[in-house]
């Protein structure tokens, strides 16, 4: 949007026998633009005080919908039901030299978890003990591509938090079907998967959470065949769903 300008002329002595003409820019906003600035410099300013001014807006629009949106549950008490639905992305690291690729895997998980105690210890650590199943179907992108399917036993401390945001940190472990040929499992089947990391549930209601998180994920077939295994950086959203 261009700005609307006003010039006006002045005349001043600058010398004798000499007159000049001063050429001033006065915008719509009252603000006078010196005459040796560049054009551009009037225009960055004006442009830096409308992202402050932005950004100002957006804090308060901030300020204004946390405390709307934070309805989290309150305190979660024994025998708590979750049922969520969460999709990841893996990466390996650390390839064998036989193998050096990057294998990239797509998960779908499903979860039935049971809070199995009140809140409970001390401070910034008070929360609660959950345990939970987690079906699991995991498509690995190598050649040729594998399909993997099981599930897992997995454990979680959730922490109370603020109510709203509950960080938490999980670990488990189980069994997956299906082959994935080549020198990491050996094309064995059925393979194992050991899983855990951190992550955060994010309450958008008084049932409904937002779970992100990552995992560290390693699959191998437990020495039975050629075993180098894959060993993953996993991050993963979902959501879930609290009721008693």
């Amino acid at each position: 949007m261009s700005r609307a300008a006003v010039e006006t002329v002045e005349t001043s002595a600058y010398r004798p026998g000499a007159v000049r003409e001063v050429r001033r820019r006065r915008n719509i906003a009252g603000e006078v633009e010196h005459p040796n600035a560049p054009d551009g410099g009037s225009r960055v300013a004006g442009r830096s005080r409308l992202r402050w001014r932005l950004l100002g807006v957006v804090f308060a629009l901030m300020v204004m919908t946390v405390p709307a949106a934070a309805e989290g549950p309150g305190a979660l008490a024994a025998g708590t039901i979750e049922l969520g639905i969460a999709g990841g992305v893996s990466a390996t690291f650390n390839n064998p030299q036989d193998d050096p690729e990057t294998v990239y895997g797509y998960h779908g998980l499903l979860r039935l978890g049971a809070v199995v105690t009140n809140e409970h210890g001390p401070g910034i650590l008070r929360g609660n003990f959950e345990i939970g199943l987690q079906p699991t179907y995991i498509h690995l992108d190598m050649q040729p591509a594998a399909d993997l399917y099981g599930g897992a036993l997995v454990m979680r401390w959730l922490l109370a938090g603020n109510g709203t945001l509950r960080p938490y940190m999980e670990g488990g472990g189980g069994i997956l079907g299906g082959r994935a040929a080549g020198p990491r499992t050996g094309n064995c089947d059925p393979n194992f998967v050991l899983e855990g990391g951190p992550g955060v549930l994010v309450f958008v209601s008084e049932r409904t959470a937002i779970d992100l998180g990552y995992r560290f994920h390693h699959i191998s077939n437990g020495g039975r065949c050629s075993n180098e295994g894959f060993n993953s950086n996993m991050g993963i959203i979902g959501l879930s769903y609290f009721f008693r």
